[in-house]
């Protein structure tokens, strides 16, 4: 994890120009922010597990790299999951994973972007539980390390808030055991307020 925030401290530190001064999106050339969403969250791999209602909350830093083009990252705190039916019980396996995305935005207008890049999810529990049942940790049976893409489109609605989709993709393989290959994946419409 130190190399990944000595990455991101390097690309702001050695990357960043004043682009930013023409009006694309701010007047300032960085920006921190922070970043609220709610969505779909599930695992594909097995049909019949179904997903639930996730949410991501975090803290943002997005920089400009040239006219246009700005690289955004940050630390996010992310609650995902989905539903399985385990010996005739509707049970919910519960993740919190602690994310680092690093995402290039490309502004299509003064207030339009596409974003697309990395994200290095690192598992903090895992959990089931069921109505009537007591919470359970499993987090042995996952694995720590989740890598993902995330792709989206945004709305700057003025110079403080942002509105945009996102979808993030596993990658990874995230259940330790079993035949099936789970992977992550998490639809979600966000809030960012830039500061």
């Amino acid at each position: 994890m130190k190399n990944i925030f000595k990455l991101i401290l390097i690309l702001f530190v050695g990357m960043l120009d004043t682009y930013a001064q023409n009006g694309y999106p701010a007047k300032k050339s960085v920006t921190f922010g922070i970043d609220v969403a709610v969505g779909a969250a599930g695992v594909r791999g097995v049909a019949s597990l179904k997903p639930k209602v996730g949410i991501l909350s975090g803290i943002t830093i997005k920089g400009a790299l040239k006219q246009k083009v700005y690289l955004k990252s940050g630390l996010n705190l992310a609650f995902q999951g989905f539903g399985d039916n385990v010996n005739g019980v509707n049970a919910n396996i519960n993740f919190g994973y602690f994310q680092v995305p690093v995402m290039i935005q490309y502004y299509l207008t003064r207030s339009v972007y596409l974003e697309l890049g990395p994200q290095v999810g690192y598992l903090l529990f895992a959990e089931i539980g069921a109505k009537d049942y007591d919470s359970q940790d499993i987090s042995e049976l996952f694995d720590k390390l989740d890598i993902s893409g995330n792709a989206g489109v945004g709305i700057k609605l003025d110079h403080e808030y942002n509105l945009f989709v996102r979808y993030s993709y596993g990658f990874s393989k995230v259940n330790k055991y079993g035949n099936g290959h789970l992977q992550n994946y998490f639809i979600m419409l966000g809030l960012t307020l830039d500061f």
